[in-house]
């Protein structure tokens, strides 16, 4: 009897490792699909898709080549979220390569070219990565330019700035207070105890003379 029940309770045990097994599956097989579709998606702007050296190229060829005709506000603020927000780094990439500089379009190297790109993403506020943009037309077009750090151009929210100074502010009003309250409870205490000594005192007094 004690056997049938072991074996019926090894039955169970198996088919529920079984099951355990079966789902651990199916949510890995569901996490790499994910992953993938993610990759074939792209990158974002915002994962860190040039580097800071390449940034710091295009800010020379920019200067160079560039400032004759138009400064660098000409690639920021929301002029730019308007023109880009939805397509990718070879876009733009491609845009300036073919019609800048304005007198000789082309003029450039494709590197140049390349590290202007990740310049006006470095003024436009995208973060730096360990990598540069690459050299590849269909690798740039995964690079998208989907969102932004914040409004290029806008002025800084002081929100968070102004509510810590509120908060710091109660803080010191809080310590005045109870400051002032402890002060005040030690000197009610000692005028007490004192009273209380005199109170004392003054019997024995009056019994000497």
């Amino acid at each position: 009897m004690k056997h049938m029940k072991h074996m019926k309770h090894m039955k169970h045990m198996k088919q529920m490792m079984h099951g355990i097994s079966m789902a651990a599956g199916a949510l890995l097989l569901t996490t790499a699909a994910s992953a993938q579709t993610a990759a074939g998606g792209g990158r974002s702007v915002m994962s860190g898709v040039y580097s800071t050296e390449q940034a710091e190229r295009g800010r020379n060829a920019h200067a160079m080549n560039c400032t004759s005709c138009h400064d660098s506000e000409a690639y920021t603020g929301q002029s730019f979220v308007n023109a880009w927000k939805g397509r990718s780094a070879f876009d733009f990439f491609e845009q300036i390569r073919t019609t800048m500089p304005d007198d000789n379009p082309g003029l450039l190297k494709r590197e140049e070219y390349l590290d202007v790109t990740a310049y006006v993403l470095s003024l436009n506020g995208f973060p730096a990565g360990a990598q540069p943009l690459p050299d590849d037309d269909e690798a740039l077009k995964q690079v998208k330019i989907d969102s932004f750090p914040a409004a290029p151009g806008a002025p800084a929210d002081t929100t968070k700035t102004d509510t810590l100074k509120t908060d710091t502010l109660k803080t010191d009003t809080l310590k005045t207070d109870t400051t002032v309250k402890a002060d005040t409870t030690v000197k009610s205490d000692t005028t007490r105890q004192a009273s209380a000594i005199i109170r004392e005192l003054l019997p024995r007094l009056a019994r000497r003379r």
